[in-house]
């Protein structure tokens, strides 16, 4: 039980010193990986093969993938960039695989006979781009340079 708690300490410690860009790209990271088995199985069938795309299945997974950058301190910058390029790339995959399908429903009766499977990709894929482009702007980790707390007493001297 000491082991648990030590690795639970150390990970809470870790956590600690992560800044807004690393909490952004979480869930982006978790909907990604959703998105991909979410595609694999609404157009993975016999009926819908033909707009199944692998390269549009792989790359939200290694936008996954690229979230280890984050782990390290000369690539934690980048890593919203890598994962917004992922997710872009992966968007245009997508697109180019079923826009035939998107056409020949809209030409049938409009878009409200799209399966909810490509809805939930698109809008995960828009909403994962959007959350890496902020992300970008934010830093991944605290400064680790701490300013020194003046002690109790040098307060005390500068008061008087």
């Amino acid at each position: 039980m000491d082991k648990v708690k030590s690795f639970l300490r150390k990970a809470w410690n870790y956590l600690k010193t992560r800044w807004i860009g690393f909490y952004l790209l979480l869930p982006v990271v978790l909907l990604s990986f959703i998105t991909a088995f979410v595609y694999l199985s609404a157009y993975k069938d016999m009926e819908m093969g033909r707009y199944y795309s692998t390269i549009a299945f792989v790359l939200p997974l290694l936008g996954c993938a690229a979230f280890a950058t984050a782990f390290f301190k000369y690539t934690e910058r980048y890593t919203a960039v890598i994962i917004f390029a992922f997710m872009l790339a992966g968007l245009g995959m997508f697109a180019n695989s079923v826009y035939y399908h998107v056409a020949d429903v809209a030409f049938k009766g409009g878009l409200q006979g799209l399966e909810t499977g490509f809805w939930f990709v698109a809008v995960a894929y828009i909403l994962n781009i959007v959350l890496c482009f902020v992300a970008a702007f934010f830093k991944i980790s605290k400064d680790g340079k701490k300013t020194a707390e003046p002690e109790p007493a040098e307060v005390a001297e500068v008061q008087s």
